[in-house]
């Protein structure tokens, strides 16, 4: 989805977030250019994580940056990064033991 040049560089607040997380919404995905260190550094502080990198032809470099509303998935991605062991309750969603 596109996003319209007036609306970039708004933010929306911790607020907004948990509508989308009322809504169904369990992550929030958004792409830019490695360099774009202005909106990364911020959306990286709010929370939002780095999930993956891609090399486009019409961009160069990509980063995609996800915010979790649904702490569970948080958790799980925590464990496929290796940043966190498995709780016991991820351990059982992924059908393995701790």
């Amino acid at each position: 989805m596109q996003i319209a040049d007036g609306y970039r560089l708004q933010w929306i607040d911790r607020e907004e977030f948990s509508s989308t997380q009322e809504a169904g919404f369990q992550v929030i995905r958004s792409s830019h250019q490695a360099t774009n260190n202005a909106v990364i550094i911020p959306k990286l502080t709010f929370g939002f994580i780095i999930a993956g990198m891609e090399i486009c032809d019409q961009y160069g470099t990509l980063v995609h940056l996800d915010y979790f509303t649904n702490e569970r998935r948080r958790r799980v991605m925590d464990f496929r990064c290796g940043l966190a062991r498995p709780e016991p309750e991820v351990a059982k969603l992924l059908g393995f033991e701790s």
